[in-house]
């Protein structure tokens, strides 16, 4: 869901600095949740 949003304000030309968001912080909410062990975080 959190994706979801931040690539509809992307797609705005948003400005995610204004919320202190940095682009590895970006680049880690978009990257896939597989990915980042998301499965092991909810057993």
């Amino acid at each position: 869901m959190l994706r979801d949003k931040i690539a509809g304000l992307l797609a705005e030309n948003f400005d995610l600095s204004l919320l202190d968001i940095t682009d590895d912080d970006l680049d880690a909410l978009l990257r896939d949740p597989k990915a980042l062990g998301a499965d092991d975080l909810a057993a």
